[in-house]
């Protein structure tokens, strides 16, 4: 019993005579109680307060013992622990009956009072068991990347992610316990929610669904609760939305890259195939004309082997399995060296090639095959988009302050177009008006900008005008010692 309780059932029991027993056990009765079960020990003091009152009425006289002896078994049971047992004095008299009744009244509400205890506990231990898993599930919600929203049988939040939230643009914290309409603007995915719950808990449904014009997502909607076998007793709907954008973008990408790999491939290999079944079939029949379709034959093998290359070196770059070999590099004479082995290609056009030396000595902490891939590459289209008796300048900056050093390339060739520099790096791109000055894979550029950016941390740049010329120009940051 609490304290109170204790109190009031002393106050009801111990004045067992006249109008003040009554008094104390409506006071315990009407007085505010900590506990609903105290109610019933107000009732049983007011009870037996007034049998206490009428007592002197029924009694006349009684022996001052027993009446002693009854108040004192009464503070004894008042003050003892709900789950002791206290006997009832012996007494002779009509007083024996009431101690009787009386303990065996406080009994009966001793054990309602604990089996309410018990209830109470119960309660509580089933109330922090509820709210510990659901602060689980919410953890597990918000660390799953795709949206989850849990409906109810009324078609009303119940349950719902940060990524759900983000997706369909509503506040989490507002959205429980309230009707899908209003919390969601798309009908079309209000109407594929309802429509999952009509249909049973057996169904399920899983749709492509644009949230936005640049959005896609997997809509899977699955009923939850009951019996499968009975339509009614689908209690709620469980909506899975997964961010397919992406997805979407790299298979379009995969089938882009085929399809041009595919082309590229099929025009070096038709062009062999096609001098190979002339040699075969005679057709040559000069040694100056053999000669000159083995130079076809070669040269197409040649861009046919540059082609599959590029595609190799970009491939392992994106996914991250290329090795890089970092050692300490001097540009300058990397440039010269390239400057060097694309001469013969510049006397064949009658092309100035000119390098302008640096007067100081520097070095970049750098893969040297990659960076002297991407300078080829860079000086051979120069060449080769620069029309005979054009001119080629190769030089080199060095910014002191940000510790960079440029390479830049210029021509004085066709030049390009304002509107095709955007995607001058693009896989498989090639400025159509320039397609019949040279030949070319469209990788090229795209493997310097991976070189130069992805695998070097530098930033690759182009100024052009068309008929003026072109210039690319890539920076490095410069090794430290």
């Amino acid at each position: 019993m609490t304290t109170y309780g204790k109190n009031a059932l002393i106050l009801g029991l111990t004045t067992c005579f006249g109008s003040a027993g009554l008094a104390a056990g409506v006071s315990a009765w009407f007085a505010p109680l900590p506990q609903p079960a105290w109610f019933m020990v107000g009732g049983g003091a007011v009870a037996l307060g007034v049998i206490a009152a009428s007592f002197p009425m029924v009694l006349g006289r009684s022996t001052k013992r027993d009446i002693d002896a009854l108040t004192n078994f009464a503070r004894t049971v008042a003050q003892a622990d709900s789950e002791s047992q206290t006997a009832p004095p012996r007494m002779n008299g009509s007083l024996s009956q009431a101690a009787r009744a009386m303990s065996q009244t406080v009994r009966q509400l001793t054990q309602e009072i604990n089996g309410l205890h018990q209830n109470r506990r119960e309660l509580e231990l089933t109330s922090r068991v509820s709210e510990a898993e659901r602060r689980n599930l919410e953890a597990i919600l918000n660390a799953i990347s795709d949206g989850v929203v849990v409906t109810d049988a009324f078609n009303e939040v119940t349950l719902a992610n940060g990524a759900a939230a983000r997706a369909l643009e509503f506040e989490l914290e507002q959205s429980l316990r309230r009707p899908l309409e209003e919390i969601l603007v798309d009908s079309r995915l209000v109407k594929l929610i309802k429509d999952t719950r009509d249909a049973g808990p057996a169904m399920r449904r899983s749709v492509e669904h644009k949230l936005r014009e640049s959005s896609t997502y997997q809509v899977t909607t699955t009923c939850v609760g009951g019996d499968a076998s009975e339509k009614a007793s689908a209690t709620g709907v469980v909506t899975v939305l997964r961010d397919v954008t992406k997805d979407k973008e790299i298979a379009e990408m995969k089938s882009d890259f085929v399809s041009k790999v595919s082309h590229e491939l099929r025009t070096p290999l038709s062009s062999i195939k096609a001098y190979i079944e002339m040699l075969i079939d005679g057709e040559a029949h000069d040694e100056e004309t053999r000669v000159e379709f083995y130079d076809i034959v070669q040269n197409e093998t040649n861009r046919l082997q540059r082609l599959i290359d590029n595609i190799l070196s970009i491939s392992r770059i994106e996914s991250g399995v290329v090795k890089v070999h970092r050692e300490p590099v001097s540009l300058p004479a990397l440039v010269a060296e390239c400057v060097e082995v694309l001469q013969p290609q510049a006397v064949a056009k009658s092309i100035t090639l000119t390098e302008q030396p640096y007067p100081a000595s520097f070095e970049v902490f750098a893969d040297r095959d990659m960076i002297y891939q991407a300078t080829m590459n860079l000086i051979s289209n120069a060449v080769k988009y620069t029309p005979d008796g054009g001119a080629v300048d190769v030089w080199m900056d060095v910014d002191e302050h940000d510790r960079t050093v440029s390479v830049s390339v210029k021509d004085s060739g066709v030049g390009i177009p304002a509107d095709d520099l955007p995607n001058l790096f693009q896989k498989f791109f090639r400025v159509q008006s320039n397609n019949k000055v040279a030949k070319g894979t469209g990788l090229g550029l795209n493997l310097v900008k991976h070189v130069v950016e992805t695998v070097h941390e530098g930033k690759i740049d182009v100024k052009s005008e068309v008929g003026v010329g072109s210039t690319f120009i890539y920076t490095l940051p410069i090794a430290d010692n």
